[in-house]
């Protein structure tokens, strides 16, 4: 598949998902014999890592470029790699202390333990207010896509936008859960975070699996027919300021309410029904007739305007034309069925 937003996403999401599996298998390491470690450096520096990356990619999504700006990424990034040489050092010189627990966690002051301690602490306290900065810019970019987005999208459109800001919402959430998680000594909290975080990548790979599928019809050039199918059973079900039902309807007033193109709104109408527009506007205004005859107890002459004709006597003769019998007749015959 060679569409550049395409390829843009799946790159994103590898890359963001190797780092998201690499914190998560370091997880492994911070449990011992039913303690979970807290403040574990080298596992919170990969947890942020993969926020960095989320943050940067997900503004991306809404038209900020970020990413593309090598300063951004030194930047932040620039805190984990020298916290991750400080514990490799650490690790190397048996100076690295794995805590339990909160109480008596400040070494004896003075000591070299407690310089290294209070360094640790200042370069983490460092890395969460990074935390509240990449959130800022992530609004930021959510608040400029916005501004800039169109007006008008198709309901298929809203609903796979939707289901990615759940999905960028939630991975923001879940990312700063497990920091939250680092700092406390709690089993369940940890295995919680792993569960939240299984089911939602169980879910970005439906909503992804999607997002393939659109693409795809977008460069067979079957999109636009899959959302004018789709936006017509919506607006068929719609009766106020409805187009279709007006006693005047263009093939231009639906094609704008669509947001399609006239002519391929005509096609479409004509290829899968084999009707002109007009001969589909007038059956579809005949089979709401009906079914609001058959489901309700509106008065005909509610029935005909809300329809778009303009007098009962023309709703009258076109449905007694369709279906053979008067609308009063019609009524009657599917009461008595029901």
């Amino acid at each position: 598949m060679d569409d550049t937003h395409f390829q843009f996403r799946r790159h994103s999401f590898l890359t963001f998902f190797s780092i998201l599996l690499s914190a998560t298998i370091s997880d492994l390491f911070i449990v011992d014999n039913g303690r979970i470690e807290i403040l574990p450096l080298f596992t919170i520096c990969l947890y942020y890592s993969a926020f960095v990356t989320f943050v940067l990619l997900a503004s991306a999504y809404y038209g900020r470029m970020h990413y593309r700006n090598p300063f951004n990424w030194f930047f932040l990034l620039q805190y984990p790699l020298i916290l991750i040489i400080f514990y490799f050092i650490m690790r190397l010189s048996n100076r690295y202390r794995q805590i339990y627990q909160w109480e008596g966690i400040i070494p004896v002051d003075g000591t070299a333990a407690h310089v290294i301690f209070v360094a640790r602490i200042a370069w983490l306290a460092i890395i969460l207010l990074s935390y509240l900065f990449m959130l800022g810019e992530l609004i930021e970019a959510y608040l400029f896509w916005r501004k800039h987005r169109r007006e008008h999208i198709s309901e298929m459109e809203n609903i796979q936008t939707d289901r990615e800001h759940f999905n960028l919402a939630s991975y923001v959430t879940i990312l700063i859960l497990f920091t939250v998680a680092h700092m406390l000594p709690y089993l369940w909290f940890h295995s919680l975070c792993h569960v939240l975080l299984i089911g939602l990548l169980l879910r970005s790979i439906c909503v992804y699996t999607q997002f393939v599928r659109y693409t795809q019809m977008k460069l067979k050039g079957c999109y636009t027919a899959e959302i004018i199918r789709t936006e017509l059973l919506r607006l068929l079900k719609r009766e106020n300021n409805n187009p279709i039902y007006s006693s005047n309807c263009t093939l231009e007033a639906v094609a704008d309410t669509l947001n399609v193109d006239r002519m391929e709104l005509s096609d479409y109408i004509y290829n899968n029904v084999g009707l002109t527009f007009s001969a589909w506007i007038s059956e579809k205004k005949l089979c709401r007739c009906a079914d609001l005859l058959a489901k309700t107890d509106r008065e005909i002459s509610d029935i005909a305007m809300a329809t778009g004709y303009r007098t009962k006597q023309a709703m009258y003769k076109a449905f007694k034309a369709r279906f053979k019998m008067t609308p009063a007749e019609y009524r009657k015959n599917k009461t008595l069925r029901s």
